[in-house]
């Protein structure tokens, strides 16, 4: 099924019918892992710094970044191709656009078949792997199953022989998507089993994924079970495991559980990002995990480490950026940022200020 979906992937990204999409994006196909032979793909815009279907020889990173709330991708790639410099030479640069059902009546007539097979999220449910909504022909797919075909797309050796390694990057809203992708996704295994490394960049997140039931108490106080009376959801998905979605369903408690202890994430969080938050997530279940961003960042890694013991902190950890406020490019772009990005990626302040 992996082979298939990846040779229907080169083949409609090289049909002349998707060759000239608007604002430099291409059209990029998706359909759900179980779909059958005569499934319908819907697509998805992606904007990138290199064609998706020219010559990738010489390609030695891949950086997928995730849009924050304003769920601009096109400002997400200027940013990062911007940050890369002469980098951007071998670094091949995605940037996905999950659109809402008002951005395909929005620009319609900008889009083949006035848009009808563009997959579109609620403007809730992309950000935590939801299924898109149904429509004719085409299935619901969650928002990272499509994180998975990119990366299946980016692992195909016959298009990327020179590939190294594979960065998912994601700021404000983008970096909560990353972070629970990055505990449920399946695609990061498959690369793997190719060696092909997949690491992780969540920078100004919201909330996290909390693998356990307990919460932290406060002031550096440790961490045990709140008081559930207080906010009777305040572990369901996607501030914890229970009432999983149907990704994360699939992908199993255990299996979320011992899989997150291995992956390679580097938080990210300006110092003063809370002083112009422009979308603070006061939901209850998220402020029982601190009080802003760089608390709430601060009690997550140190519940990491006590959760998974020292192991933890040479594949997690977390630099907060001193005098940076709410600001993808001055997390990106600061000294930690840029060796994570396109340096040796050895960043070890872990929970200190640069």
């Amino acid at each position: 099924m992996r082979l298939s979906i990846i040779c229907l992937v080169i083949f409609l990204l090289s049909s002349p019918a998707h060759a000239a999409p608007p604002a430099a994006a291409t059209f990029f196909p998706i359909l759900p892992l179980d779909a059958g032979a005569d499934a319908e793909p819907s697509f998805l815009p992606v904007a990138s710094n290199h064609p998706l279907d020219g010559d990738h020889a010489g390609m030695t990173r891949a950086v997928i970044v995730i849009h924050d709330f304003s769920r601009d991708a096109g400002k997400a790639l200027t940013t990062l191709t911007a940050l890369a410099g002469a980098e951007n030479g071998r670094t091949m640069i995605l940037a996905p656009q999950f659109l809402l059902e008002s951005d395909i009546t929005r620009f319609a007539d900008n889009l083949p078949d006035k848009g009808r097979a563009f997959a579109r999220w609620t403007i809730a449910g992309w950000g935590m792997g939801d299924n898109s909504l149904s429509q004719l022909a085409h299935k619901g797919i969650s928002s990272f199953t499509v994180l998975d075909l990119l990366l299946l797309y980016l692992g195909d050796r016959a298009s990327f022989p020179d590939l190294k390694e594979v960065l998912v990057i994601g700021h404000g809203e983008g970096a909560d998507f990353t972070q629970r992708y990055a505990a449920v996704g399946q695609a990061p295994d498959l690369l793997k089993d190719q060696n092909l490394p997949v690491g992780f960049i969540v920078a100004d997140a919201s909330s996290y994924l909390y693998i356990t039931p307990v919460r932290p108490r406060g002031a550096r106080q440790g961490f045990s079970p709140p008081d559930a009376a207080a906010c009777k959801d305040y572990n369901a998905w996607p501030y914890g495991l229970d009432a999983l979605n149907d990704y994360a369903k699939h992908a199993g408690v255990n299996a979320i559980k011992t899989r997150f202890a291995s992956r390679q994430i580097a938080y990210l969080v300006g110092a003063d990002s809370f002083k112009n938050d422009p979308a603070p997530d006061t939901a209850c279940a998220a402020t029982f995990q601190g009080k802003d961003r760089p608390a709430r960042a601060i009690n997550y890694v140190g519940y990491i480490g006590l959760l998974y013991g020292e192991d933890a902190g040479k594949q997690q950890n977390l630099t907060v950026i001193p005098n940076t406020s709410y600001d993808a490019a001055g997390l990106y772009g600061s000294k930690c940022g840029m060796t994570l990005l396109f340096g040796d990626g050895n960043c070890e302040l872990k929970l200190g200020r640069e």
